[in-house]
């Protein structure tokens, strides 16, 4: 379960934190944002690179009992680096309070990250584990001759919305992010 989590975080890191080398300058500074409400934590998430705090008024927001107005982290960022082919130093990461972002969202591409995906991708998914679970039953019990289903099951509307695909005419890969393909028809 650990590795999976490590995965899906290094996979929301390179979706959500592309960095100013791809040439982002079309791109607004991202606002968009979610509560991470879950394990009796309260924690603000940002697109943009300072995390656990609101960045509009520099208040943490990393609260831990959730409702106990005690925040155990102020703020955190993201730091990336590494050596470009000629042994060139390239970090992109942020200090707590400094203007602008070195991070934007949506994916990279050949072009450059284009501001069309930075609008697209300028949010945080929510979804929680229980409704992936259901989804999977609902869809067992469909294919058990021995299974009423639920007549009352709705798939999320965050499945619906959830970034599985890039838009290749913009240079970007075609499938972003891992899916269950339970049919095995290659579609999400």
């Amino acid at each position: 379960m650990k590795t999976t989590i490590h995965h899906y975080s290094f996979l929301l890191l390179l979706v959500m934190a592309c960095a100013k080398w791809g040439n982002a300058q079309d791109c607004e500074e991202p606002t968009g944002s979610a509560t991470l409400d879950i394990n009796n934590v309260n924690a603000l998430i940002n697109v943009g690179q300072m995390i656990w705090s609101d960045p509009d008024v520099y208040e943490p927001r990393y609260e831990v009992p959730a409702g106990s107005g005690v925040s155990s982290m102020y703020a955190g960022n993201f730091w990336m680096g590494g050596l470009t082919p000629d042994q060139q130093l390239r970090l992109a990461g942020g200090r707590f309070g400094s203007e602008g972002t070195d991070f934007y969202p949506g994916p990279l591409s050949l072009k450059g990250l284009q501001a069309q995906s930075c609008e697209e991708f300028d949010q945080v998914w929510k979804l929680y584990r229980i409704q992936s679970l259901m989804h999977v039953a609902h869809f067992d019990c469909l294919n058990n001759p021995e299974c009423t289903p639920d007549p009352n099951y709705q798939t999320p509307e965050v499945f619906y919305t959830y970034p599985v695909y890039g838009n290749p005419d913009n240079g970007e890969v075609y499938q972003l992010a891992p899916f269950l393909d339970y049919d095995g028809d290659g579609v999400y």
